[in-house]
């Protein structure tokens, strides 16, 4: 059987009336299920693989518990397969599967699919969904340049302060996270009704984040600094790569000039 070979839990759950429907709602780690087995989802490999999927049968009406079966396997080697199975799950909601992180080998794209067991019936498999793990941080920080607020000196203020990002030679990097605070924001998954994760894309946020125009490229920046501010300014900001993993953080130091008015008599005091 291999490294990979096959393993089956209790047997499935049989209490559920009408006929076992295909999943859907189909998850990886919380993000949502690639298609394509050249697009497949990166994750951080340090943590176990949770696939998940909402089981249910054409009785709409019965709650009784049902099993979802998983496999996954390796795409250069689908003969390698692990079969686990997720009893009591209740049809309607999401129900969760996990392959420890130490069975994944980093940077193998691997498939898995999903299936409804009761009553002694099975469903049909769901399509694949395609996943990768990447454990590895993007190993230099970003680079930071400013074409009008040159690094650690005075500038006169008064318009935008333009910025570029780079990978600086790390060729995963798919964008940047950046603010003028030092602690910067945690990617997060919202879990919504019957436990459907709402994935998050960072980039859809453009307050805090940036994509880069190209695997392994650049963003450009046009922030305002912190309202009413003059004195030290520093932006922080940190690459993100394919798996959200972050890079260290670089800090770009620079001093603004007070904008603020003056006000000089006509006539100077007796």
């Amino acid at each position: 059987m291999g490294r990979y070979g096959t393993r089956d839990s209790a047997s499935p759950a049989s209490a559920a009336g009408g006929t076992p429907t295909t999943p859907t709602q189909l998850f990886t780690n919380y993000r949502s299920c690639a298609t394509d087995a050249d697009r497949p989802t990166y994750i951080w490999g340090g943590d176990d693989l949770i696939v998940e999927g909402i089981p249910g049968t054409t009785d709409t009406s019965d709650n009784s518990q049902v099993s979802v079966r998983y496999q996954v396997w390796p795409v250069t080697d689908p003969v390698q397969t692990t079969t686990f199975t997720r009893d009591h799950a209740t049809p309607g909601f999401e129900a969760s599967g996990t392959l420890p992180s130490g069975s994944l080998a980093e940077g193998q794209i691997y498939a898995w699919r999903t299936q409804t067991v009761a009553g002694g019936a099975a469903s049909d498999w769901s399509a694949p969904c395609y996943v990768t793990t990447d454990n590895s941080r993007p190993a230099n920080a970003p680079s930071v340049s400013s074409p009008n607020y040159p690094p650690d000196k005075w500038n006169q203020g008064g318009e935008p302060a333009e910025f570029t990002l780079s990978a600086n030679g790390v060729d995963d990097v798919t964008g940047f996270e950046y603010s003028w605070q030092q602690e910067l924001p945690v990617i997060s998954t919202t879990i919504e009704d019957h436990g459907v994760p709402e994935p998050l894309d960072p980039y859809s946020d453009p307050g805090y984040f940036t994509r880069a125009d190209a695997l392994g490229g650049s963003a450009t920046l046009s922030l305002v600094p912190p309202s009413g501010s003059a004195g030290p300014m520093t932006l922080w900001v940190r690459s993100l790569d394919r798996a959200y993993s972050p890079s260290e953080t670089t800090s770009y130091r620079f001093y603004i000039s007070s904008t603020a008015p003056t006000v000089t008599p006509a006539v100077p005091s007796p």
